[in-house]
């Protein structure tokens, strides 16, 4: 889900700046900086790709503190 995300943040970034802006329109009709919208869709792709392994750990295994 965060991968989609972030290919849809990309997407909404290269949009505006294959035309030749630097600003696209979000749904508040607040404007948003297209090149920060790129580089924040690849930290989150690389956040869905190298998420740590701590996260995946199911709550029992914790609560004995067996950490594999």
């Amino acid at each position: 889900m965060i991968a989609f995300l972030g290919f849809s943040a990309i997407f909404l970034g290269l949009g505006p700046m294959l035309r030749g802006d630097l600003f696209f329109s979000n749904w508040f009709h607040g404007l948003v900086f297209a090149p920060l919208a790129v580089i924040f869709g690849v930290v989150m792709i690389l956040m869905a790709i190298f998420t740590p392994k701590y996260l995946w750990e199911t709550d029992w295994r914790q609560r004995r503190g067996q950490r594999h």
